[in-house]
């Protein structure tokens, strides 16, 4: 398979004079002073090509390779940035082991251009490195149930990370340009129909992601991205009822995750901001009333559970905590023509 694609992001952001947050309230508004814009608009062009190639009969060797060519072209400055014949390389191997089961393994190319800048200014490199997958694969009934399991590895160099100083910064945060990070872990999945009338879907993840190396030793081995849960955990299912009940259906979801934290330092000292591990529960039940009519009644977050679903820290915006939406219920109705 031959392909090609496009992308083009332009974007405008306009920068003011921050409020005082020492007024009374009452106050009448102040007078907000832009003292900033920036524009860039950036291009990303491919061309790709993949083939699937058997082997031998129960081996399949999968090739793919992509050209990429990436322009970022700053509006309000000088600090353009190209990328010019870019070549992103994956392989695969499938060995089915029975009519039910296959191994596989894969290695790709990480290539993801930034549009973040430092304090001098200068645009990011680009996030590179290799993507690592070694799992197996299951089909049942017909390909109604599939589930899955893999372990990966990711070496990455120049994710952003936020600079420690925002001294000089002339864009609204500036960043620095991580070492070498690797993250690694499991997957675990199950999807699909275990009966005519039950979908069941699950899936689990660890993943764990921690610096080989960097310009600050002090960080070789250390947690990269704390504000990412570690564990992840989900199920869900949904039931057609028989007999004189069959056009209803019913079901609900369990999301779990492991606690993130940020530690973050201040003028006045150094806090650290935690959401633990939480679960989060939500119940649907459905009604057919007829063929084109369907009627979903969804309850969310039914516990009214209070959490966070990010844990921000800055050294310029400080806590920059996003609530969980809390519980909620809706009601939508499907016409089909």
């Amino acid at each position: 398979m031959v392909g090609t694609s496009r992308r083009v992001y332009d974007k405008t952001s306009k920068e003011y004079s921050p409020y005082d947050t020492g007024l009374p309230i009452g106050a009448p508004k102040p007078d907000f002073v832009r003292d900033g814009k920036t524009h860039s608009i950036a291009t990303q062009d491919a061309i790709y090509l993949t083939t699937r190639l058997s082997l031998a009969d129960p081996l399949t060797l999968l090739l793919g390779g992509r050209l990429d060519w990436y322009d970022y072209d700053d509006r309000s400055g000088d600090e353009d940035y190209k990328v010019t014949r870019n070549l992103t390389r994956y392989a695969g191997l499938i060995y089915k082991l029975d009519e039910h089961h296959s191994l596989y393994t894969s290695y790709t190319d990480v290539f993801q251009p930034q549009s973040a800048q430092s304090l001098s200014g200068k645009v990011l490199d680009p996030v590179v490195g290799e993507n690592y997958e070694v799992g197996i694969k299951g089909e049942y009934f017909n390909g109604a149930l599939n589930a899955s399991l893999a372990v990966f590895r990711i070496d990455q160099k120049n994710l952003k990370t936020e600079s420690p100083t925002q001294a000089g910064c002339a864009v609204l945060t500036c960043y620095d340009a991580a070492g070498l990070v690797r993250s690694q872990g499991i997957e675990m999945e199950l999807q699909g129909a275990l009966t005519e009338n039950w979908q069941v879907g699950a899936g689990y993840t660890y993943a764990r992601t921690h610096y080989l190396k960097d310009t600050d030793p002090a960080n070789k081995n250390q947690q990269f991205n704390t504000d990412t849960p570690e564990h992840l955990f989900k199920v869900s299912t949904v039931y057609r009822l028989q007999g004189a009940l069959e056009k209803m259906r019913v079901g609900g979801n369990v999301y779990w995750q492991s606690r993130m934290y940020n530690d973050i330092a201040l003028t006045d000292g150094s806090y650290r901001l935690e959401q633990g591990s939480y679960a989060v529960a939500d119940l649907m039940a459905g009604y057919q009333v007829s063929k084109n009519l369907d009627l979903q009644l969804n309850a969310n977050n039914i516990f009214d559970r209070t959490y966070y679903t990010a844990i921000g820290a800055s050294s310029v915006w400080g806590s920059t905590d996003v609530y969980g939406n809390p519980r909620s219920y809706a009601l939508t109705a499907k016409y089909s023509f």
